[in-house]
């Protein structure tokens, strides 16, 4: 049986949240208007990305990512945006729809890709400013022919 770093961290983090139920440690956070930076897409085998969120209303905002990877065998480069819509606004997380698109240059090849999905965003209680957020959707990308993927990501911001 093959163990993986992956698979260990989010074994640990979900019965972590089983245990340790979310409104014990998470407070109310408004955060419109408020930039937050930090970085996000970490998940199914991609870079980590620099992300700057922006939540313009209560309603939704924006998110910008740029992502660079230089391995021996391939170098990446990705320009991408997401708007999200808030479902549900509570007193310490939001859920939210996203749909995005982006610029993504290979030494392999150029192209673009469009990403639509859910996720959440939970802000804790000792440190106000700092959220989490997390979620789940699709990915297309056209590099290299057409591929759609399942993604999962997870992301870390401060808000200012």
């Amino acid at each position: 049986m093959k163990v993986s770093a992956r698979g260990i961290f989010f074994v640990l983090a979900g019965s972590l949240g089983l245990y340790w139920p979310i409104g014990s440690f998470a407070a109310p956070k408004n955060v419109i208007g408020d930039f937050g930076f930090g970085v996000n897409n970490v998940g199914t085998g991609q870079a980590p990305s620099l992300s700057m969120d922006w939540q313009s209303s209560e309603a939704g905002g924006f998110e910008a990512l740029v992502s660079v990877q230089s391995l021996s065998s391939s170098n990446e480069l990705r320009l991408g945006v997401r708007s999200t819509r808030n479902l549900f606004v509570e007193d310490h997380q939001d859920f939210y729809l996203f749909a995005g698109a982006g610029f993504l240059s290979r030494s392999s090849g150029n192209g673009y890709t469009l990403e639509g999905g859910a996720g959440s965003r939970i802000f804790l209680s000792e440190t106000p400013n700092f959220g989490l957020s997390f979620g789940g959707g699709f990915d297309l990308e056209s590099a290299n022919g057409l591929k759609l993927r399942s993604k999962v990501f997870f992301g870390v911001h401060y808000y200012f």
